[in-house]
Formats: structure tokens, sequence, C-alpha cells
């Protein structure tokens, strides 16, 4: 499932990079109200298909929680292995635990890497 969710993330990083302001704001105003070429209005239209796309391939039911973390976050690779613990002790399978592995190993290879950034969650 995480795979299916990053490529979510993803799909919504590249689109926050080509929309128009108007748009980032919570993606307002009519589409004749948009400014840009009608290429930029394409490539918008393209991302947010794949946007979509990538949305419906999650399948969560209707209702259904989902929580995500950022790297920024300082508690984000602390909360991905104790999940990874936790999920370990009910009988997950290895490839969902190694692949909880990686993700820790990443965020924390990130913040190691982007100090700055990285914040207490408010």
């Amino acid at each position: 499932m995480s795979d299916k969710l990053d490529k979510v993330i993803l799909a919504a990083v590249e689109l926050a990079e080509v929309c128009p302001p108007e748009m980032a704001t919570a993606f307002g105003g009519a589409p004749s109200e948009l400014t840009g070429t009608f290429r930029e209005k394409a490539e918008v239209i393209r991302r947010l298909r794949l946007l979509f796309d990538a949305v419906a391939a999650l399948a969560l039911l209707p209702g259904e929680p989902i929580f995500c973390m950022r790297g920024k976050d300082r508690a984000a690779p602390a909360a991905v292995l104790r999940w990874r613990t936790e999920a370990e002790a009910i009988g997950a399978v290895d490839s969902t635990l190694n692949e909880a592995r990686a993700k820790y190993n990443h965020f924390v290879a990130w913040q190691d890497a982007n100090f700055q950034h990285v914040k207490v969650p408010t």
C-alpha cells in the first residue's frame, strides 16, 4: 500500500509544481480564469489525471482514515520504526517489514541531509 501512497504523494507534489497560483490555493476558480498557456493547462490536467488514478488505486473504503508523515517531521522516523515493530509482533509479512525498514532508513537519511528543515510537529 505504501508504494501506491508514494505515487499519490509524488503526483500531488508534481501537480503543485505546475499549478498556477490560484489553483495551488485550493484549486479555486473556473478553468477560464486560469492563467498560463494552453500547454501549462494541459500539463495540470495531465497531472490531475495521474493524481486521480493514484488515489483510485489506493482503494480506500469510504471514510477510511489514512495517516501521512513528512520527512521534515522530527517524529516520523521513530513512528515508522514503532509501526514496524508492532506490525512484526502481529505477524506482518517480511516484504511489508522490509519496506517499513527501508522507509525508516529513507527518513533518517533525508533528515540527516536536510537537518535545517527538520521540525518538531506543531
